[in-house]
């Protein structure tokens, strides 16, 4: 770690600090910051960053992901994915990782958090909700929680029953965790790959309906509000959903929910010619529903943006679609993502989101780029030119396969460590 470091020329992303917006000079000192001023000269040498007019945010966190190590680490190991974390910005990141074993006893989660001790981020694993991830029978949560597992969820394969969910909602509150729920009913889905819409029927395959997701939303909202405990979706990806959340909102319901940044960027249009990167869970669904998710961001109704990053071998996805794996490696180019996204007016915004709103999803404590904090910090350049094939992920399903994105990070700051 540098003992002391100066970011100069960084434009700041905190709406409570009084320099909000401005150019500014940050000053660290042993993973502390020490000053945040216009202008910053010191009478003695030390590092110096220059931002050259580049954002600055607390770092930001991941709220999900998928990593197979251990069990398939040649698709992407902790330590692959920790450095292309690092790149896209993240200081953190929420991590359901492995698949043999499967991160379902307290010492597949220590391990995570064992190796995580070395690398650019702190990785803050999930365990699963459900033991084999079948959703029959609740897993050991307790256990895990007190190995150090930042909640429950079974990721994106939700197949527990009603009752079960009661009970895991029930139980992981009285644990203060959050029990992550991805709103799916696969009662109606029938083995279908892609969204129930015009797309799907000029392809001539079947679709995974809107209501499979708002049925199993409506469902979890109604629980919640029997049990007076906190609700926390993961992934929505209809306008329909968002305004059941809304309305959930509206009527008093401890509900926060994230979308992935995938159906933030791309629709169903995208599965025009079967191109097996854009099969993903929760599916592209129509231009509206995109539309409608980006602005739900933008006017804080959608919580957080997770990376849902699911990486995959050649073998598993260059295959003909109906046979391919889900997912994507969308952390491969996730500034130039962002940027299409929300365009540089609204940068700032999405920042914030990715850092305080990302952590309050995951029942973080807060952090924030103010004088006595510490040094967590994500620098972004909506200018900067990067290579997604550098990223230093193994994936192979890299979303972005552009010779090279506009829109990236500058430095990642862990702690005040440098780390990308």
């Amino acid at each position: 770690m540098i003992s002391e470091l100066i970011i100069k020329n960084v434009r700041l992303v905190n709406p409570n600090h009084a320099l909000d917006t401005k150019q500014v000079d940050i000053f660290i000192k042993d993973g502390v910051i020490q000053k945040i001023s216009e202008g910053i000269t010191l009478e003695k040498e030390c590092e110096i960053l220059d931002g050259d007019g580049a954002y600055v945010s607390a770092g930001w966190v991941d709220t999900y992901s998928f990593l197979p190590d251990p069990g398939a680490e040649w698709k992407e190991s902790l330590e692959s994915a920790a450095k292309a974390f690092s790149k896209a910005g993240f200081t953190s990141a929420a991590v359901l990782a492995g698949v043999d074993p499967l991160p379902e006893k307290p010492g597949d989660i220590q391990s995570v958090i064992n190796r995580g001790e070395s690398l650019e981020v702190q990785m803050l694993p999930w365990g699963l909700a459900t033991e084999g991830r079948k959703g029959l029978e609740m897993s050991e949560i307790f256990a895990m929680k007190e190995a150090g597992a930042i909640g429950a969820t079974d990721g994106m394969q939700e197949h527990a029953s009603d009752g079960l969910r009661v009970r895991m909602l029930e139980y992981c509150a009285s644990l203060n965790i959050p029990y992550m729920i991805h709103p799916f009913n696969h009662h109606l889905v029938d083995s279908a790959m892609v969204h129930e819409g015009v797309v799907s029927v000029d392809l001539g395959m079947k679709g995974i309906p809107t209501a499979s997701e708002t049925s199993a939303l409506l469902a979890d909202i109604e629980f919640a509000k029997w049990l007076n405990v906190p609700l926390r979706i993961l992934g929505i990806s209809s306008k329909e959903s968002l305004e059941i959340v809304k309305k959930a909102k509206s009527d008093g319901v401890d509900i926060k929910c994230s979308v992935p940044i995938m159906n933030l960027l791309h629709d169903e249009h995208d599965l025009i010619d079967f191109d097996e990167r854009f099969k993903v869970i929760p599916p592209l669904r129509s231009k509206a529903d995109k539309e409608a998710l980006k602005y739900g961001v933008l006017d804080g109704s959608i919580d957080a943006i997770s990376t849902n990053h699911t990486p995959e071998d050649i073998e598993s996805q260059k295959r003909e679609f109906e046979y391919a794996d889900f997912g994507a490696d969308t952390l491969s180019g996730f500034g130039g993502m962002l940027l299409d996204i929300f365009g540089e007016i609204n940068l700032p915004k999405a920042m914030q989101v990715l850092s305080s709103g990302n952590r309050e999803f995951l029942s973080l404590s807060s952090v924030e780029v103010v004088e006595g904090a510490k040094a967590d910090l994500t620098i972004y350049n909506p200018k900067q030119v990067e290579n997604p094939a550098e990223s230093g992920s193994k994936a192979f399903n890299r979303l972005q396969i552009s010779a090279t994105v506009t829109g990236g990070v500058v430095a990642t700051i862990r702690g005040g460590r440098v780390v990308h």
